[in-house]
């Protein structure tokens, strides 16, 4: 901090590029503060406002100091009572999930204590903050930080402060009420009657507490039920009730799901990016560059989406494979440098690969599978066919045992038959032989006359000649 001891004369502050001047007053904090304006740092300082309570000073840091592809600002508010009175640090620039460019004071944070038990000159406050942003940014890999900054509550605020915050802004004019909601809370503010243009901050939500959101579309009301020591309710009577539902009920999704890690992506300004990108393919026409351009903010916006669950990730995961398409029918191949985009392309292509072997390989199994089922049923056929020939067999063996006893049965019962023929027979010729024994014998007397009047054969006749 400057010295009383400067005196009122012009104190001359030496540049490489220019010289510039200003006057030392016996105000102590304001030649701190213009000393902070004419140091050559990186760090751009401007004095924005002057009034009877505290100087208002806009901060811009670059690329080169916070490890961000954006250069990031903030507004240090230094009351005239400094250093007793704690200053204020707001932050203008989305970098952040949950953004802390939503009206809370990140004093505390960025000096990493009690601002009683630092009382720090402005110069080293100004320059931890580049430290912050680096030390949140990785905070917000594991967790939500949703614990970062404060809100001041009974704390004036101009209404065109709150309105260019990033967030969404809504005036009730029934209530002389402004509510606003960001990813971590609801804010009311109640206009300030005596000082046209001011608010003052009445109350606020975190939205990780709400349990429920009902709304009366005959009345024109949103009823809030919030989780508060015990759960409280809150009456919104507004004709805009539709939008503000659905807001809330988005940023409800990310605590509700306990997702845990969200990229550090501002997927409003990634979707309005977007569309002013592709209007811009639609009238001219594609190179690589725009193209590649595009490609790079469908990837954060899938990023995004997946780490919420959101199903719009789906939507944009479809725009990239047509503008793959489209780049290849245009000869266009463009050459993404970003990593995440090779990357991108490179899974979406693994996918499709693995898609159609998938497809291929089920094919196989297919045709495999028949193959089988036809080689079973031939063989079950084959086997069929032996067994029903086997049966066809057997039946004619047994058929031929049967006939061959049935011969056997006839020729026995034929031979005897004949057995009892031939028994009657000689049991006839018995009887006669026996007959004629039982009758005479008759003698016959034949001379030699007799003979030679019997008919005999000629070989009798030679016989007898001989």
């Amino acid at each position: 901090m400057a010295s009383n001891s400067k005196s009122e004369n012009s104190v001359k502050k030496n540049d490489t590029k220019t010289t510039k001047y200003y006057i030392a007053t016996n105000n102590t904090l304001m030649n701190e503060i213009k000393e902070l304006l004419t140091d050559q740092e990186i760090i751009s300082k401007k004095l924005i406002e002057e009034n009877k309570d505290d100087y208002i000073l806009e901060l811009i840091f670059p690329e080169e100091i916070t490890l961000k592809e954006i250069k990031i600002k903030f507004l240090l508010v230094i009351s005239k009572d400094y250093p007793s009175k704690e200053p204020e640090i707001y932050c203008l620039t989305v970098f952040s999930h949950p953004h802390l460019c939503d009206g809370r004071n990140l004093i505390n944070n960025i000096i990493n204590g009690d601002w009683k038990n630092k009382k720090l000159p402005l110069e080293t406050l100004i320059n931890k903050i580049p430290n912050f942003i680096i030390k949140h940014n990785e905070l917000i890999k594991e967790d939500n930080t949703i614990n970062t900054g404060k809100y001041i509550l009974k704390k004036k605020y101009k209404i065109n402060f709150i309105k260019e915050l990033p967030i969404f802004f809504h005036l009730i004019l029934n209530s002389n009420q402004i509510l606003t909601i960001s990813d971590l809370s609801l804010c009311f503010y109640d206009l300030d009657k005596n000082n046209v243009g001011s608010c003052i901050l009445s109350s606020y939500i975190d939205i990780k507490d709400i349990i429920e959101i009902n709304s009366k579309p005959n009345q024109s009301m949103i009823i809030i039920k919030y989780k508060n020591k015990k759960t409280k309710t809150i009456d919104i009577i507004t004709p805009n009730y539709e939008s503000i539902q659905g807001i809330l009920n988005e940023k409800m999704k990310i605590y509700q799901k306990k997702i845990g890690k969200l990229p550090d992506i501002d997927i409003v300004k990634v979707e309005k990016e977007i569309e002013d990108k592709e209007k811009e393919l639609n009238k001219e026409e594609s190179n690589s560059d725009k193209v590649s351009n595009l490609m790079s903010l469908y990837q954060k916006a899938v990023e995004y989406y997946s780490a919420i669950n959101d199903q719009k990730f789906a939507i944009f995961t479809g725009k990239i494979h047509k503008l793959l398409e489209n780049s290849q029918l245009d000869n266009t191949s463009p050459s993404i440098e970003n990593k995440n985009n090779k990357k991108n392309e490179a899974i979406i292509n693994e996918k499709e690969n693995n898609k159609v072997e998938d497809r291929n390989f089920k094919k196989d199994e297919m045709i495999k599978e028949n193959n089988n089922k036809i080689n079973n049923n031939d063989n079950k056929k084959d086997t069929n066919k032996d067994i029903k020939s086997n049966n066809i067999k057997e039946e004619k063996k047994n058929k031929n045992k049967i006939l061959e006893k049935n011969d056997n049965k006839s020729d026995i019962k034929e031979q005897n038959l004949n057995n009892d023929k031939e028994k009657k027979e000689i049991d006839n010729v018995a009887n006669d032989i026996k007959k004629d024994k039982d009758q005479p014998s008759i003698k016959l007397k034949i001379g030699e006359e007799d003979l030679k009047t019997l008919d005999v054969g000629d070989e009798e006749e030679e016989e007898e000649g001989e």
